[in-house]
């Protein structure tokens, strides 16, 4: 086989694996739709992030450096509650669905999650 057709085939095995990659998001993490269905909560990077059911631009609701994960709906839909290792370990948080600053519900030592 020439290096040629090697190459090709790489190629083409690697816009395969990218086209994949984009049909499977596994990246996006800890899934929540919200309780009147419309909204989906989501973990990636370490951030929180919301998108319409129906697909779309997602929006930011946490930004910074510790590990935000694990977002759960209140029931009205109107807060998210997340864990974040913002003071170390795992604690939880709440904040309004569209973001601003969360507030802090557990102080213990070990990891806790919602």
């Amino acid at each position: 086989m020439t290096i040629k057709r090697k190459m090709s085939l790489l190629a083409a095995l690697l816009m395969t694996i990218g086209t994949t990659a984009l049909a499977n998001p596994l990246w996006m993490r800890f899934n929540a739709i919200s309780p009147d269905g419309q909204t989906i909560v989501f973990s990636y990077q370490g951030d929180l992030f919301t998108v319409p059911v129906q697909g779309g631009t997602a929006h930011q609701v946490t930004s910074n450096d510790a590990y935000d994960a694990y977002p759960v709906w209140s029931p009205d839909g109107q807060r998210i509650a997340f864990a974040s290792a913002r003071e170390g370990s795992l604690d939880v948080y709440i904040i309004d669905r569209d973001g601003g600053t969360p507030k802090r519900l557990t102080t213990d030592s070990g990891n806790e999650t919602p």
